[in-house]
């Protein structure tokens, strides 16, 4: 019986961990940033690189946490991409006219510190994404309850996700961690039509969103 001998192909694992806007949520192509990374790459003639979106729409900063160290070690990727914050930045807001914050900024990025320590010495290529900007200054998702104690709406802000923003840059920096700050770029963009509902990107928007992050993986040479 004949048998043919084929190559190894030597495939770069990219492993992208996040929340809803990693994951393409209202990407009308249904691709997202990464599948639209993934064919600019392809285009590039860099070799082979394998795409692993490990996203979960809601996830915050804990549970992308959880998620980088179940994940990682078993795909050996090369290259991490992390993009979330969004979610930690949620207030709930009740019928009484009370609210609180999901996360304090410290707490978060005390998840943060977390997963730096969890990749450290594994030779991973690392990136942080910043959250992205609203449309608009805020945004909020009214949910309905019999009873008055219950959320009332999940309210995001712009001036609770700059600070965050600054937050993830400064720590980023302290950990020698590199760090692609899209918040000010985004907000000159915003009236390019390039949000489907005021949180998410649409195609457009994630078009530009996945040659922003590759050309700062090229400026890094991790492509």
């Amino acid at each position: 019986m004949e048998r043919k001998n084929v190559g190894v192909i030597d495939n770069k694992v990219i492993a992208c961990f996040g929340d809803s806007i990693t994951a393409g949520l209202y990407d009308e192509d249904g691709l997202g940033w990464p599948h639209r990374m993934a064919a600019k790459i392809a285009r590039l003639n860099k070799g082979h690189h394998l795409i692993n979106n490990l996203a979960v729409c809601n996830d915050t900063s804990c549970d992308v946490l959880h998620s980088l160290i179940a994940n990682a070690a078993r795909l050996y990727p090369q290259i991490v991409i992390i993009m979330a914050g969004t979610n930690d930045c949620q207030r709930k807001e009740y019928a009484d006219g009370s609210g609180r914050e999901r996360f304090s900024r410290l707490e978060a990025m005390s998840y943060w510190y977390r997963m730096f320590e969890a990749i450290k010495g594994r030779g991973y290529k690392v990136l942080v994404v910043s959250p992205l900007p609203l449309e608009y200054d805020s945004l909020a998702q009214p949910r309905f309850f019999d009873n008055p104690k219950e959320c009332a709406a999940n309210v995001y802000r712009n001036c609770d996700i700059k600070p965050y923003v600054d937050d993830l840059e400064s720590l980023c920096a302290d950990r020698n961690v590199p760090f692609l700050r899209l918040y000010e770029d985004w907000l000159e963009k915003k009236a390019d039509n390039i949000y489907a509902d005021g949180v998410h990107p649409n195609a457009k928007g994630y078009e530009l969103l996945a040659d922003k992050i590759l050309e700062k993986l090229q400026q890094l040479a991790y492509i």
